[in-house]
């Protein structure tokens, strides 16, 4: 023999060139390795929801063999049929070698509908601004993320009355959920008693004795810089509300810059 066997991979396919010697004349032939063994793998049972699709490879883990296996159905499996099936899988690999395996599929029916958590009643007074989606979320047992409606066509934030704000959420599988926030418009009636105490109060955490007239004031003009955001709007007849509201809500005009600070230098004298 004059080929070096011990320099052949015999756990590799393949065709190897031998020459052998007979009575001093060299012949030529061919070693074929070959694959006679059907592949190897673990089943894998797989859980899904009703109308979902799952790749034949999502079976099978750990595949062993020689050569690449391809992984197919024999039969397509009916994705909208709910319980459990077998499922034949077949593994084949380069050389023809094939194994089924069968592995159990369960499909489940999502009839839960999705849950919707904070959608509070409200009451709020005439004037304010609402967000009607603030705080509010959507969970499901089956969507990541589902989306929803708010239908508030019936609240008028500018009218004394009560009124229904309606959340609905539907999930992938069609089950809806809903619910319902009462709004409560008030209309605020704001006393010179009640500014008085709150002026009282911001007064008492800027202030110290003995501070001159003009110390006050100046602390006054920065408490209202830096507490009273400008958005353009204000309730302009009646300077008592939007003093309450620059010290409630922090917001307002030039009117209720000017209310506030009404408010504060006369309760400091």
């Amino acid at each position: 023999l004059e080929t070096d066997l011990t320099k052949i991979d015999f756990n590799k396919i393949g065709s190897y060139e031998i020459h052998i010697n007979v009575e001093g004349k060299s012949y030529k032939s061919h070693l074929n390795i070959v694959d006679t063994t059907p592949p190897k793998a673990d089943i894998v049972n797989f859980e899904i929801w009703q109308g979902e699709t799952v790749e034949p490879s999502s079976f099978v883990r750990d595949i062993e063999d020689l050569s690449p296996v391809n992984v197919s159905y024999e039969v397509m499996p009916d994705f909208a049929q709910v319980g459990e099936q077998v499922v034949n899988i077949q593994l084949v690999d380069d050389y023809g070698n094939t194994s089924n395996l069968q592995p159990l599929l369960t499909i489940k029916e999502d009839k839960e509908p999705p849950v919707i958590h904070g959608v509070d009643n409200k009451t709020i007074y005439i004037g304010e601004s609402l967000s009607f989606r603030s705080g509010v979320t959507v969970t499901d047992n089956r969507d990541e993320k589902v989306d929803y409606k708010v239908d508030s066509s019936k609240v008028n934030l500018k009218k004394k009355g009560t009124y229904n704000v309606v959340y609905t959420a539907t999930d992938s599988s069609g089950n809806t959920a809903t619910k319902t926030s009462v709004i409560t418009v008030k209309e605020l009636i704001v006393t010179e008693e009640m500014v008085s105490n709150l002026c009282k109060d911001i007064l008492a955490s800027i202030t110290s004795e003995g501070m001159t007239k003009r110390e006050v004031a100046k602390k006054i003009y920065d408490w209202v810089k830096a507490h009273v955001s400008y958005t353009g709007s204000s309730d302009k007849s009646d300077w008592l509300k939007e003093a309450y509201k620059a010290i409630t809500k922090g917001v307002g005009d030039c009117f209720t810059y000017f209310a506030i600070s009404q408010a504060l230098l006369n309760e400091a004298g």
